[in-house]
């Protein structure tokens, strides 16, 4: 074999050896992908399974706990033993000419049978809220449909007409409403509960209460703004002599007066007393004594409150 046989098959052999390289890695690459979304798959699968899981147990639970204080369905006794309670919570509250009538309202297959009561009677609207008070607090698979009070001619009594509709389970285990179940209220419950609706006419339309704001405070007033400093708008405007006098000429630019001073000469500026104390045309100062305060003021300078160099005598 010649030097170009030898290397032509190199070639070709490194040639094959890649091509089958490729389609090995592509076909393990997707062997990878295949089996990482199969497991992600089969992950989603279980996370859906256990949430069905957790919610087939929470209803089983529920119900569990439904049965283990509800009164069996298509139970004569159950019904019976409903209306001795609701009886009892008429005789506890006082109320008087009661009436209570039970019947079946029909039921749902395997799961639930609905018995509704009507009741009637009359008393004080205290004892119509104990009354309610416990008939709608025990936790009981019961509620009231239809609610009606209405006063009597001359008289303080109502008379009270009510609907209650309660469900009996299937498959529930009790035989009596448990101890557990019958109300066991403060002694200010019903007292609150008949001052919240003494608050309001009962015969009237309900008005709710005002919404009460809690508005923030109001904003602090401005600050009074500082009053206005004429003594920084006076200029000393002229230092001469009159008849060998030395005279200071001020100018009150607010005011647009200009004042003519000997020393001696008295002033008002600012609501203060002001005075010529000395005058020095040669080195062109004036000393004022304003407010109690002694000032030295250079020819066009002002009269503003006295600093540094401003503060002396001449």
């Amino acid at each position: 074999m010649t030097q170009r046989e030898k290397t032509l098959a190199l070639l070709v052999g490194t040639l094959f050896i890649a091509i089958v390289g490729y389609f090995g890695y592509t076909w393990w690459q997707k062997q990878i992908t295949t089996q990482t979304q199969a497991i992600a798959a089969a992950k989603t699968k279980l996370r859906d399974l256990e949430t069905q899981q957790g919610y087939v147990n929470r209803v089983r639970s529920l119900r569990e706990e439904w049965q283990a204080t509800a009164l069996p369905a298509k139970s004569p006794s159950a019904q019976n033993l409903y209306q001795n309670w609701l009886a009892e919570a008429a005789k506890t509250a006082k109320l008087r000419d009661v009436n209570i009538v039970g019947k079946s309202a029909g039921s749902s297959k395997n799961v639930f049978e609905k018995v509704t009561y009507a009741i009637s009677g009359q008393g004080s609207l205290e004892q119509i809220g104990s009354f309610l008070y416990q008939v709608s607090s025990p936790e009981r698979m019961q509620t009231i449909r239809l609610l009606i009070v209405e006063p009597q001619d001359k008289s303080s009594e109502l008379k009270i007409k009510l609907d209650l509709e309660a469900l009996l389970l299937n498959g529930a285990t009790g035989t009596q409403l448990s101890e557990k179940n019958k109300p066991d209220y403060p002694a200010n419950s019903v007292g609150e509960l008949v001052k919240r609706i003494q608050e309001r006419n009962l015969f009237a339309a309900y008005t709710p209460p005002p919404v009460i704001v809690d508005r923030p405070p109001p904003p602090p007033p401005p600050p009074v703004p500082p009053p206005f400093d004429t003594r920084a708008y006076t200029k000393l405007v002229g230092i001469l002599l009159i008849d060998d006098r030395p005279q200071a000429w001020i100018r009150i630019l607010p005011k647009d007066l200009k004042l003519e001073l000997f020393e001696g000469d008295e002033f008002e500026i600012d609501k203060q007393k002001g005075q010529v104390t000395k005058i020095d045309v040669d080195k062109k100062l004036v000393e004022f004594t304003i407010g109690g305060k002694s000032l030295l003021v250079k020819l066009g300078d002002t009269l503003a409150e006295p600093r540094g160099d401003r503060v002396g005598r001449l």
